[in-house]
């Protein structure tokens, strides 16, 4: 079952409705599965889709598909939040790293993250069954800003 069909199927069983705008941002997300989009963003890329689509109706639909579990969410300090698809425990999950200046988000896939959630699985008898590895800081190109 692709990506696709897995969140129409959640949305289908959910009490929510399958929208023709819900069906667009679904493929908007899955198209752009590697990006770290805010409301925003994805607001601007759907309105060339879809012109009569509006905001409320993406701050909506994204707060549905948070929790669904749909999409993961990362909140910075200043209210700005991106989202993107969340993914299963595999072998090739990533995890983020969050420019606290220019809100950039890196994505990580290192072996030792898969080795922290088997170590807490054994160690701590904890199942986990998803997570998302957040880590703040500041970026090469604005640590390069503050050399200026």
């Amino acid at each position: 079952m692709t990506v696709y069909n897995e969140i129409i199927t959640t949305l289908q069983k959910s009490p929510y409705k399958l929208t023709p705008q819900r069906e667009t941002i679904v493929k908007v997300l899955v198209d752009r599965k590697e990006e770290h989009l805010s409301a925003e963003e994805l607001y601007f890329i759907l309105k060339e889709i879809s012109p009569d689509i509006g905001l409320a109706t993406v701050y909506r639909t994204l707060d549905i598909f948070y929790d669904l579990k749909i999409l993961e969410k990362i909140t910075f300090g200043n209210g700005i939040a991106k989202y993107h698809l969340r993914q299963k425990m595999t072998i090739g999950m990533h995890h983020h790293l969050i420019c606290t200046k220019c809100h950039n988000i890196s994505t990580v896939s290192n072996e030792i993250f898969n080795k922290l959630i088997k170590y807490l699985n054994q160690e701590y008898n904890f199942e986990v069954q998803d997570n998302t590895i957040a880590i703040y800081g500041t970026c090469k190109d604005c640590q390069g800003e503050e050399i200026k």
